[in-house]
């Protein structure tokens, strides 16, 4: 998943579905891709670092999705919701920044 400080062409979102996110991309705000082996950790590919948790619960056991392989075929009864909810930390800065 890319979040982008800034409206994108259909060109962009085209060309990034053809060729993939440009992490170093400018306006690029963070980019997901849940690739992470194991644990709740969502880590950010851009430059900028805004790395997550997942689940928002990392004590609970149960609270941690869990991970799946794909083959990138999907079931058609899937579907998912993702919130994203930002945590200020030490060093935090702005996309503006």
């Amino acid at each position: 998943m890319a979040v982008w400080n800034s409206a994108r062409s259909q060109d962009d979102i085209v060309a990034d579905f053809a060729n993939g996110v440009d992490n170093t991309a400018a306006g690029l705000a963070g980019h997901w891709s849940f690739s992470e082996a194991a644990g709740p950790a969502a880590i950010d590919s851009s430059k900028n670092g805004n790395n997550g948790t997942l689940g928002g619960l990392a004590h609970v056991a149960s609270a941690i999705p869990a991970r799946v392989q794909s083959n990138g075929l999907l079931p058609a009864n899937l579907s998912a919701s993702i919130t994203l909810t930002p945590q200020l930390a030490f060093g935090n800065q702005t996309v503006d920044d």
